[in-house]
Parts: C-alpha cells; sequence; structure tokens
C-alpha cells in the first residue's frame, strides 16, 4: 500500500495496490475503464481520498500499470472473471477467467519479467507450480496463463498448459482454446 504521506515503497506493495484496483474494477464489471474509472479504483482501493491531486512516481506507477493491463491485455468479451487471488494447493492465481465452453485462462500479473527465465529463478518455479496446480485444477480445461510484464508489456508471454513460451502479441493476446 502506499504510504499516507506517498513515499516510495517496495515493488511488491506497489503490485498489491495494482491488483486490487485491477480485481476491483472487474469485480464490478467494469473490464474497459476509463482513465478517471481507473484514478477513482486505485484511489479507492488504496485509502487516499486526495489521490486524485497526487503527484508522486510511485502514484503514477501504479496508475500507469492498471491501465496498462486494461489498455494491452483486455479479456474478450464472452470470458468472464470468476476468482481473484484464488489459491489452489500450494500457488495463489491473480485472476481466474472462465470462457463458455468452461476453458480457463489464469492472469499473473507482474511489473517487469527477468530478461531470461532460468529454472532457478523464484518466477520460473512460481509458474510451473501454478501450470501444475491448475493442469490438475482443471484439466483439458486449462488453457494457459497469461504471464502479463506491466511495466514491460511487449515482453509479456503466453505459457501453454505444458509449459512453453510464446510471446504476446497484439493479435494474440489469449489463449486460443483446446
Amino acid at each position: 500500500m502506499l504510504t499516507a504521506d506517498h513515499t516510495a515503497t517496495a515493488p511488491a506493495m506497489l503490485g498489491g495496490c495494482v491488483h486490487r484496483a485491477v480485481q476491483a474494477l472487474l469485480r464490478d464489471g467494469n473490464d474497459r475503464p476509463t482513465p478517471v474509472e481507473i484514478l477513482a479504483a486505485v484511489g479507492a482501493v488504496n485509502g487516499h481520498p486526495r489521490f486524485l491531486s497526487s503527484r508522486r512516481p510511485d502514484d503514477d506507477a501504479v496508475l500507469a500499470w492498471v491501465a496498462t493491463y486494461f489498455r494491452y491485455f483486455p479479456a474478450p468479451d464472452y470470458a468472464l472473471p470468476v476468482a481473484f487471488e484464488q489459491r489452489l494447493a500450494d500457488v495463489r492465481l491473480d485472476i481466474v477467467w472462465a470462457q463458455p465452453a468452461g476453458v480457463v485462462v489464469v492472469d499473473e500479473l507482474k511489473s517487469r519479467l527477468p530478461d531470461l527465465l532460468v529454472a532457478a529463478d523464484p518466477l520460473t518455479r512460481q509458474l510451473a507450480a501454478q501450470l501444475r496446480a491448475c493442469r490438475e485444477a482443471f484439466g483439458d480445461r486449462f488453457a494457459g496463463i497469461r504471464l502479463l510484464a506491466l511495466a514491460t508489456p511487449r515482453s509479456s508471454l503466453l505459457v501453454a498448459p505444458d509449459g512453453s513460451l510464446s510471446p504476446i502479441r497484439k493479435d494474440s493476446t489469449w489463449p486460443r482454446s483446446q
């Protein structure tokens, strides 16, 4: 959470602010928010009545990352968010989406991704655990994870159920249904 005097906070805390704002908008059924709605949501979930007049770098980062999520990575109209911060086995899933045929897609929100995903990397271990849990819970309905780097959107990846990675492009922000 941002501090009362808007001083710099740890990246994980900023990520929490982003998660809460994105989830609040989606819970309200707003998957195409306007800039004003994003400003209001970020201010509301972080308890800052004067947030709209704030001019701190951390505040700008949170606003930009929330806006990036909705601008660059919109879910298709037929998908519905069904769970937020869902615990599954020993992992947490940021946002779980369901499609009418029961196909499940997970969004994992990050500020940025490492240059190279290697086996010893904490993110790689996290993804492996998430993939394992999702395959067990959802079986053939699991279409993959959208690994979304909100500060560097062009580095975002689609992670298939088998763990293979492909870059997210403008025409392929959503995994293909199986």
